[in-house]
């Protein structure tokens, strides 16, 4: 069951520079995609985290010169806008 799902910016893991992404959180778990077309249920998911792994949700003023959030995992930190 999705809780919660739209449309974020999200800093890639390796360049860096800010990508567009479509999240859906779910009970058990956060995905994220690179593209959703609701016209034909396309999705080409990126990346699925199980919420089981989370440390900490944040807010962050002046990130790189933006105010953005921060959703900590085990193994990883996205930086969202």
């Amino acid at each position: 069951m999705v809780v919660l799902q739209g449309w974020v910016k999200k800093e890639g893991k390796n360049r860096k520079n800010w990508k567009k992404r479509y999240l859906e959180l779910h009970s058990d778990r956060l995905s994220y995609w690179a593209t959703k077309d609701p016209a034909h249920g396309k999705k080409t998911l990126k990346g699925s985290v199980p919420i089981s792994d989370l440390v900490s949700v944040d807010s962050i003023g002046g990130y790189k010169g933006k105010d953005c959030f921060s959703i900590a995992f085990k193994n990883r930190t996205f930086y969202m806008i």
